[in-house]
């Protein structure tokens, strides 16, 4: 591989990885929305009730 196609090569890895990190807390949310539904499930079907607590950080970026 030469050094241009290297380079192009990792710029693109870079580029996926900070995708993948970006898309990060979208997945826990989802993967925690989809515990929450099973915990739901099965307390409709008469099991016990389960009460778990949430808290999330936001942060507000000002272009300012």
């Amino acid at each position: 591989m030469d050094p241009k196609e290297r380079r192009r090569y990792d710029n693109e890895q870079k580029r996926k990885a900070k995708i993948e990190a970006d898309l990060e807390p979208e997945k826990f949310l989802k993967d925690y929305m989809e515990m929450t539904k099973r915990h739901v499930a099965t307390v409709a079907q008469g099991g016990d009730l389960l009460y778990e607590r949430l808290s999330g950080r936001v942060t507000v970026e000002d272009g300012d």
